[in-house]
């Protein structure tokens, strides 16, 4: 039970200093820093898978399941996000 609250008071805690590190950013490294964001969530996609495939627990598949469904919203809006940047940024030397 202690490692699992470790384990979310980590990841907390590595959402809230990306959150930092982008707002304190230049706009110009947005895009790449989103991009990034895109790649982990693949990572975090097949990572998660694995975690409930070798999970034997019924807690353990519904973690892996919530991650898929999370790194999966991550990735689908930081495409979105990417394009909308780049959009934006053709629109202006237009």
């Amino acid at each position: 039970m202690i490692a699992s609250a470790l384990l979310i008071v980590i990841a907390v805690s590595a959402a809230l200093v990306a959150v930092h590190l982008v707002r304190a950013s230049a706009p110009g490294l947005h895009v790449p820093l989103v991009a990034l964001v895109g790649a982990l969530s693949m990572v975090l996609i097949v990572g998660a898978l694995i975690v409930a495939a070798e999970s034997g627990g019924a807690f353990g598949k519904i973690a892996g399941l919530l991650a898929v469904v999370l790194a999966g919203i991550g990735l689908v809006g930081s495409f979105g996000i990417v394009e909308r940047l780049l959009a934006g940024s053709q629109d202006d030397s237009a």
